[in-house]
Formats: C-alpha cells, structure tokens, sequence
C-alpha cells in the first residue's frame, strides 16, 4: 500500500474516531482493530525500505512506542476507575449504573 492510500485511510479513521470521542467514548473495538492492523501494515512497508541497521532502531521505537500507548490507555482506564469510585462514594453504588 502506498503512502498516499495509508494518509487517506488514516484520515478516515481518524474522523471517525473523532466522531466517536464527540459522541462521549473511545473509538469502538471494531474500529481501534482497523487502526492497529493499518499501523501494522505500515510498519511493515517501512521496515522493507530500511537497511538493516535502520530496521534494529526502528523496531526499539516501534516498541516503545507501543508501550507508552498501552501505558497511557491503563491511566486512561485507572482515571475512569476512580471517578466511577468517587461517584459511589458521592451517591452510592448506584451511580456507577446509571
């Protein structure tokens, strides 16, 4: 795929998880699924244009790329289990489900 086709779906994605985020929530699992499998593909294609010393830097970035992401989503996801907690104390357990 080339660099112009993976912007455009990028893009698209993007807006659509904008939409999401608007409409109060993270994009759905469908979608993050089509962003990570978009992501992978890309890394994919520029691993085949690097030499082989490029490749052993990009693949550290990459990974440590993808742990800060899946640090940040624990934080995201401990900050909205807090506010949940502190909403029960406030106004009892029901308020979790509301």
């Amino acid at each position: 795929m080339s660099w112009i086709k993976f912007a455009v779906a990028g893009i698209a994605l993007c807006a659509g998880a904008s939409v999401a985020s608007a409409q109060g929530g993270p994009p759905d699992n469908g979608m993050r699924g089509k962003m990570e499998d978009m992501q992978e593909a890309q890394r994919k294609e520029l691993r085949q244009v690097l030499t082989e010393d490029q490749r052993k830097i990009f693949d550290v970035n990459a990974d440590a790329m993808k742990e800060r992401r899946e640090e940040m989503m624990k934080q995201r996801q401990r900050g909205a289990d807090s506010r949940l907690t502190r909403l029960d104390q406030i106004f009892g357990s029901s308020a979790a489900t509301v």
